[in-house]
């Protein structure tokens, strides 16, 4: 699951901030009386002026008779001229009458407009003053409805026309757009025009083009489809192919799992800095230029930008060449690609990934679900698409479509997917469409399935009570399920291990509250429910010390968390040493995640001095950020002082360092300081350590903090996104400094909502809203009109948290906290200067 910084990474750069309430409007796709069904697009671009002029030609077929109106999607265009049609245009809509139009008519529209720094849809990027080495490039980035800052269209995933570009640039640059290159040719004054065309239907916010001066790295083929990866010409070809090498393994292995040849005529893929993480546009992926990997990051990031060539690839079938037909079937599509990052892993690397990759997507789901709200997975209730793309909708439906593959078994599950993907080929679907496609080829009915799993905002959370009865020879369960609304029906496994040898018995469950039983010739040594995590649930289930002591060394890796992380509530010296024992000989990089998180959610001295042991000789690059993070909550010198000379080495890779600096900082007054802002002075590779030390910053709460960041924060100091990272970091600061800082803060953070670079304003509001500076709400609100709505609503939210009374309390409370910690320290340094020395005494 490609979850990065508390973010999912196949998606755009802003995050995720709430649900809509159930009173919003529900969404529905558009009428479609004209459809657009062939779009020419001739764009000549301006790339330091961050403008382009556009010539959009939209062929419309009637599909009903008198149709004459449509609405096209288009923002803050200028010099809008319309041939063809009458036109009315309100700076969002272009309001478009023709002739009453026969059924099947067809009629060509043609609009000519500037668009002039628009506000998304498209970056921009070229060297000034403050960014010399800054690279040269212009680059779409639409997901959910972006394109409709700079193209005239209708901004929906149901409208699909085929496409053409026509693009207008220096002829020292690349110009990509979707499918395949028809031509190029050169212009006069240094310019040159080239020619892509798609004639496979495509919805706006798959439409995509990438203008640059970039280094490309060729990978031959797949069957045919060109291969073949860009960046901004400040990176490597070799780095390039350390990111994106095994994209033909990757698409050898779909098409055979999917039984469905590659859709599309090439797959290009660019990464570029502000895309914010990554996106399936047809033939011509996006990448956030994070993603680029050199010899070091490739270490420990690699799995990751794996997982993400998956999914996006995923895509290809899942949204691209079978596409949701409006915002609220998302699920089609973000799901499955999430889902299919599971199979990938399942086939290449076995069942301990597979099962690791199941468990972390629960987990993220279930953290969304508890902490902030419960929605279903297909809803039309939502303020902004946007909303839609959220944990619920990637882990939470790749964990629900792994619960009906064990439901409905392997071979009639794939039979469903493969004769859905067939049918639908260029179409769009609904949810019944996958259900019924599944329905056929399993003879099952599972409305009762999609009702509890697809439509129901809950999700099934289980307490399992266990007991052996040796005069029958029997073992107990007491299923209940305590989630609110209806109980769910679901096969439960249960595995238990007797002289030595596993058993797996399964139970129907359809009630609230069940009682199982099985029988065995003596006590099993082990018991474990869902052993193998064929059923989405969030499980409480205590058999014993005993029996979870042994279930750590279960073959099955779901078994051996689940008996680690539910030992760490029992802080025996025992249980220490078992999960310490267990991690010493285990072999999997996320066991051992989970078992050094248990480790120090034991909280005991003993399993501070084990931990502090792991702190000092852990290896494994895959581990080391989660070892560090976990390290946050000791909080000792030894622990201190390990991870600085780790540090001080340099040889650790960039997403260890840092955890690491954050660790530190959290450590107050004692952090290193000095040693923290250095390393937020150096950008280093992609800025992945940097980052660590500005958070680092904001955790030491000393007012010299506030100058570096500051500093951070000015235009050229670094890049955007660290520049963003620094605001915010600086008002979570603030918070815990005396009245005069947090008043030359906020006036800080509010001059930085007029930077040219909307992503450091997005962050300055989070470092206001951080303040709770209620006198700014006003600016805040302000800067959010210079967004595009879906960014608008997302943020618009977390400055109404300024109101929030009950934050105020809190706050109020760790400030008066962290007064006692420097009282405690202070008193312990008045005493140490009392106490006599030998020589003394």
């Amino acid at each position: 699951m490609p979850i990065f910084m508390g973010k999912h990474v196949c998606s755009c750069a802003n995050g995720h901030t709430g649900f809509s309430p159930d009173s919003v409007e529900p969404h529905h796709a558009p009428d479609l009386a004209l459809e657009p069904v062939h779009l020419e697009i001739e764009i000549e671009l301006f790339i330091p002026e961050r403008k382009a002029k556009l010539k959009v030609t939209h062929t419309l077929l009637a599909r009903d008779a008198g149709a004459s109106r449509i609405a096209l999607n288009g923002v803050g265009f200028q010099d809008l001229k319309v041939k063809g049609a009458e036109f009315s245009y309100d700076g969002q809509t272009i309001d478009l009458t023709l002739k009453p139009l026969k059924r099947g008519d067809e009629k060509k529209v043609t609009l000519t407009y500037l668009v002039d720094e628009p506000a998304s849809g498209i970056l921009f990027s070229s060297p000034d003053e403050d960014y010399p080495e800054a690279g040269f490039w212009a680059v779409t980035d639409h997901e959910t409805e972006r394109a409709r800052h700079w193209l005239a269209t209708i901004d929906h995933p149901s409208v699909r026309p085929t496409l053409e570009f026509k693009i207008t640039a220096p002829e020292d640059v690349y110009a990509l757009a979707n499918g395949l290159k028809v031509g190029e040719k050169s212009l006069k004054g240094g310019r040159k025009e080239t020619h892509w065309k798609l004639d496979i239907r495509c919805p706006a916010y798959l439409t995509c083009f990438a203008v640059g001066r970039f280094t490309r790295a060729s990978d031959g083929e797949f069957e045919g489809r060109e291969l073949a990866y860009f960046a901004p010409d400040y990176h490597t070809e070799e780095n390039l192919i350390r990111s994106f090498g095994r994209t033909g393994k990757i698409m050898a292995w779909m098409s055979k799992k999917f039984d469905f040849d590659f859709p599309f005529p090439k797959y290009y893929q660019f990464a570029a800095p502000g895309i914010g993480g990554a996106m399936e546009n047809i033939s011509l992926v996006s990448w956030d230029e994070l993603f680029v990997l050199d010899e070091v990051f490739a270490k420990e990031f690699t799995w990751l930008v794996d997982q993400i060539n998956v999914h996006e690839m995923a895509h290809s079938y899942f949204g691209d060449i079978v596409v949701c037909r409006d915002f609220s079937q998302v699920w089609l599509k973000e799901s499955w690609a999430t889902y299919t990052e599971s199979l990938w892993l399942e086939d290449q690397y076995g069942a301990d990934e597979a099962h690791y990759d199941f468990y972390r997507n629960a987990q993220a789901y279930f953290s969304e679900a508890d902490g902030a709200y419960k929605r279903p997975l297909v809803t039309r209730n939502f303020e902004s698409s946007w909303d839609m793309f959220d944990r619920h909708l990637y882990p939470g439906g790749a964990c629900r479509l792994h619960t009906l593959r064990k439901e409905l078994g392997d071979k009639a599950f794939f039979r469903g997917v493969k004769a859905y993907l067939k049918k639908f080929a260029g179409h769009t679907v609904e949810t019944e469409d996958f259900r019924r496609c599944l329905e056929a080829e399993s003879g099952r009915t599972l409305t009762r399935f999609f009702d509890q799993w697809m439509y129901n905002p809950n999700y099934l959370s289980l307490k399992v009570e266990y007991s052996w009865d040796k005069d029958k020879g029997e073992g107990r369960l007491e299923v209940n399920q305590t989630q609110e609304g209806q109980a769910f029906a679901f096969d439960l496994d249960v595995l238990v291990v007797v002289d030595g040898k596993p058993t797996t018995h399964t139970f129907r469950v359809t009630k609230s509250k069940e009682h199982c039983s099985f029988s065995a010739k003596s006590e099993p040594t082990q018991v474990h429910i869902n052993p193998q995590g064929n059923v989405l649930m969030k499980l409480e289930f205590d058999p014993g010390e005993t029996l979870l002591r042994a279930g750590l060394d279960s073959d099955l890796l779901l078994a051996r968390i689940h008996a680690a992380k539910t030992l760490a509530t029992k802080p025996t010296k025992a249980n220490v040493d078992a999960v310490w024992k267990r991690y010493a000989k285990e072999k999997f990089w996320g066991a051992k995640q989970e078992l050094l998180e248990a480790l120090a959610d034991f909280g005991t001295q003993h399993a501070e001095g084990l931990f502090t042991q792991a702190v000092k000789d852990e290896s494994d690059p895959m581990v080391l950020q989660s070892l560090f993070s976990s390290a946050r909550k000791y909080k000792n010198q030894d622990i201190k002082d390990a991870i600085s000379e780790r540090l001080s080495k340099g040889d650790l890779p960039y997403l260890a360092a840092r955890a690491a600096w954050i660790t530190l900082g959290k450590y107050r007054d004692e952090a290193p300081l000095v040693e923290i802002a250095d390393a937020a002075r150096k950008e280093g590779f992609g800025g992945v350590e940097q980052w660590g030390a500005i958070e680092a910053l904001g955790e030491t709460r000393e007012a010299l903090a506030a100058e570096i960041l500051m500093e951070r924060t000015r235009r050229g100091a670094t890049s955007a996104r660290n520049r963003a990272m620094a605001a915010t970091t600086l008002g979570r600061l603030g918070a815990f400094l005396d009245k005069r800082a947090q008043a030359q803060i906020v006036e800080h953070l509010e001059a930085l909502l007029r930077d040219p670079e909307t992503k450091v304003g997005s962050g300055a509001v989070q470092g206001l809203v951080e303040l709770k500076a209620r006198g700014s709400v006003a600016k805040m609100r302000t800067f959010l009109k210079r967004l595009p709505a879906q960014d608008a609503v997302s943020l618009g939210r977390v400055v109404e948290k300024v109101h929030a009374p009950e934050d105020q309390k809190v706050l109020a409370l760790e400030k008066e906290l962290e007064e006692l910690r420097k009282s405690y320290r202070g008193l312990e340094d008045r005493l140490a200067k009392l106490e006599p020395t030998k020589s003394e005494s």
